[in-house]
């Protein structure tokens, strides 16, 4: 477990990662659907965003913790690697049309 305070906060944004992302199965489950754009559906593009934020969070705080604070604990490096890994799949996805 981490030992620092930016190294909890990593660990914190990355649960609220699983949540919104849990609350976006959730709406899909109960029927809603997409469309074209981001904002077709709010009810799925609004838990995407807020998932997104909180993988920057991860990655910052992670960043912090193990630069500034010299953390050691694999979580922190587990969970700054995963912010990371969500907000390249995210920048793939905008920038390269399918």
């Amino acid at each position: 477990m981490p030992k620092s305070m930016p190294g909890k906060l990593s660990l914190a944004f990355f649960a609220g990662i699983w949540i919104a992302f849990g609350v976006q199965v959730a709406f899909s489950l109960a029927g809603e659907t997409g469309g074209n754009g981001l904002f077709d559906s709010p009810k799925l593009a609004i838990p995407a965003i807020i998932a997104l934020l909180e993988a920057a969070g991860a990655l910052v705080s992670g960043i912090i913790a193990i630069v500034r604070f010299r953390e050691r604990a694999a979580l922190t490096y587990i969970v700054t690697g995963a912010g990371a890994a969500i907000l390249l799949i995210a920048l793939a996805e905008v920038a390269v049309p399918h």
